[in-house]
């Protein structure tokens, strides 16, 4: 997308996604992409595009992901999704995907997850779980090689794993 009205035409196609779906009562959610809403454009615009879609897919109780793209959007994505958030958005949450956890190093991992833990409504055993996992990291991190009480790597894959099983948990909740 790379104008306005290439997002807007984008949008209007969500709309009309929605609209199918509660015609024909169908049990579904939409995911998509902050650059189709405009993210590349205009981060204001992107905004408001995807608050737009959720505006009508909330009564209907539809979930609405916002896919991750590549690290040049990253941050710009989980600000939007923080302040639809914020501004009460509850039918909305953001993807992490594989390639992107594992370009992220330990430390923007953590940070991510401490900060969209919160807003995903996970139960409590999820978050203590992963908290753990997240002070483990973090401690290891410290050390450039395997400690004996612990390996870096399988730690980092351990957050990998939890977090796949929290967006598991939330695409069937």
């Amino acid at each position: 997308v790379t104008s306005p009205e290439q997002a807007s035409a984008a949008v209007n196609d969500y709309l009309t996604v929605l609209a199918a779906i509660q015609e024909h009562r169908l049990d579904a959610n939409i995911s998509l992409k902050p650059t189709q809403m405009g993210l590349a454009i205009d981060e204001g615009l992107c905004h408001d595009n995807i608050a737009a879609i959720l505006e009508q897919a909330h009564p209907q109780g539809i979930f609405v992901r916002i896919d991750m793209e590549n690290s040049a959007y990253t941050e710009r994505t989980l600000q939007i999704f923080e302040t639809l958030w914020e501004l009460g958005y509850r039918n909305v949450g953001v993807a992490l995907q594989a390639y992107l956890r594992q370009a992220c190093g330990p430390d923007a991992l953590s940070a991510a997850w401490r900060r969209l833990a919160p807003g995903l409504g996970l139960p409590a055993r999820f978050q203590d779980v992963m908290h753990s996992l997240l002070d483990s990291a973090e401690s290891a991190a410290l050390f450039d090689t395997e400690a004996c009480a612990f390996s870096p790597r399988e730690l980092q894959q351990n957050l990998q794993d939890g977090l796949e099983a929290a967006r598991v948990w939330t695409q069937r909740n």
